[in-house]
């Protein structure tokens, strides 16, 4: 894996690389970052249980992440259901006490988001999808924040990174939750993950990055054309100069049998 400026995409060699305090300074733009301790690892990271990949065609990327509670923060995964309980009680409580229709619908509407949230980390799935000229983003079935529908050009992709989020109160490291984003040539950056895993953040950032790379690394259809018309125009010009030549082979047999003829 080749460490890359997240600002414009150029790659950074050794020189520009300070490994003990995992920071390195782009020679193009003179950005300065840190970067992730997978990139001094130099292994490819394993695919996630929870995850499907297609990418037999070089063009083609198809993958996706199935939600589960045990990706997400363990944290998340006991205070959303025991404020669901608590809500649902207190509902429960709130009509029992004759409390006002509008007050209980707090209540209501809380337990109703973590249940929503509940089901959806149990049936959602997130996919990346590319057919070499554009990559989609999206989760389905149910919609959820941070997750909406993203399309962006892959010959815009600069490069695809991992980042602690701006509140993050969990350790960094593979016991961290991370986002990924893509940064386009033109300067933005777009999160196509949120709050994911260690390994399910580096192994996303590892695939996109690939295969961007390997569509960069092949002949535009266009130069395969020109290749061809290049090709077919060599092809024809040598068969116009064998049937030239051969014309004039035939012109000079005839004029020297009108030569032969006329002394006889």
């Amino acid at each position: 894996m080749k460490l890359k400026c997240p600002a414009c995409g150029a790659a950074i060699s050794a020189a520009d690389i300070n490994i003990q305090q995992m920071v390195a300074i782009c020679p193009e733009c003179d950005n300065v970052f840190k970067f992730d301790a997978t990139f001094r690892q130099g292994r490819k990271i394993k695919k996630p249980a929870q995850f499907q990949v297609t990418d037999d065609d070089p063009k083609i990327l198809d993958m996706f992440f199935k939600w589960s509670w045990r990706t997400e923060p363990p944290i998340s995964m006991i205070i959303i259901p025991i404020c669901l309980i608590f809500m649902l009680l207190l509902t429960v409580a709130m009509i029992a006490d004759g409390a006002p229709f509008l007050l209980t619908l707090l209540p209501i509407f809380l337990a109703t988001f973590l249940s929503y949230t509940l089901f959806a980390i149990g049936i959602n799935r997130t996919h990346y999808l590319s057919d070499g000229a554009t990559l989609t983003v999206f989760t389905e079935p149910l919609p959820f924040m941070r997750y909406e529908k993203k399309t962006i050009s892959v010959a815009e992709i600069a490069s695809v990174t991992v980042e602690r989020p701006g509140y993050a109160p969990f350790p960094e490291g593979k016991a961290g939750f991370y986002d990924v984003f893509v940064h386009t040539l033109d300067g933005d950056k777009l999160r196509i993950a949120a709050y994911v895993n260690h390994e399910h953040a580096h192994f996303i950032q590892q695939e996109l990055q690939a295969h961007v790379q390997a569509l960069h690394e092949l002949p535009a259809s266009s130069d395969i054309k020109n290749d061809g018309a290049q090709e077919q125009a060599l092809l024809s010009q040598s068969a116009s100069t064998e049937a030239s030549d051969g014309e004039l082979d035939i012109s000079t047999s005839e004029a020297e049998s009108i030569t032969l003829a006329a002394r006889h």
